[in-house]
């Protein structure tokens, strides 16, 4: 069903199956919603957006299961040009590299791709300062692990 009540419907059953962990499944609807032809770019980024931070979330609670490559995926559905999701894209790819160096344990405060992507945010003029702050709590957290 590609109506706004049927993208609705499949968003409620993607969070339903997520609560059940049924999170390959998850993924493969999310798939689906995002490759919806007639969906606009900012719907695209919000769903890409949200199906970032939850597996984002998921694989940092479980390190072995391996959800980068799908994560990565998601984040390439996130508009460039829309200025309201740029702060969220540089967001999420700093948690993914967070994810990198957990999984892998990598030392935070010498992983120099992770720092560099915290300075960019910090020093961003188009980065809320929401965003801002989340992202320095989540630094001070790991340089101080």
């Amino acid at each position: 069903d590609n109506t706004f009540n049927g993208l609705l419907a499949k968003l409620e059953q993607i969070d339903l199956n997520l609560k059940q962990n049924n999170i390959e499944y998850s993924i493969s609807m999310y798939l689906e919603v995002l490759n919806q032809n007639n969906l606009e770019s900012v719907y695209k980024s919000a769903i890409a957006s949200k199906a970032s931070y939850q597996l984002i979330d998921i694989n940092l609670e479980d390190l072995s299961s391996d959800y980068l490559d799908t994560i990565n995926d998601f984040i390439s559905y996130i508009d460039d040009e829309s200025d309201s999701y740029k702060g969220i894209k540089l967001e999420l790819e700093y948690l993914t590299k967070i994810l990198e160096a957990e999984k892998n344990s990598i030392d935070y405060s010498s992983f120099n791709v992770v720092n560099d992507i915290y300075a960019n945010i910090m020093s961003s003029d188009v980065v809320s300062s929401a965003i801002k702050e989340r992202v320095n709590k989540i630094h001070e957290f790991y340089s101080n692990k």
